[in-house]
């Protein structure tokens, strides 16, 4: 395992997304709205964890969920 200074950042999820396991923000970047039909609609920040940082979470198993 090397250094998780040295992972190159997160880049946008796509179709393709290689990340199948993702840590949840504390709920600072957590925001709803109405749709016009009126559904709320729920929008939570959730960071792409990279293999190294997953062997972490799984240690401390609170604010991550694997898809």
């Amino acid at each position: 395992m090397h250094d998780l200074c040295e992972s190159p950042p997160p880049q946008p999820l796509g179709a393709n997304c290689p990340f199948n396991s993702f840590r949840l923000t504390n709920g600072q970047h957590f925001s709803s709205f109405r749709t016009s039909d009126g559904r709320l609609v729920n929008l939570i920040t959730a960071i792409p964890l990279y293999p190294e940082e997953l062997v972490i979470a799984r240690r401390r198993p609170h604010g991550f969920v694997e898809l």
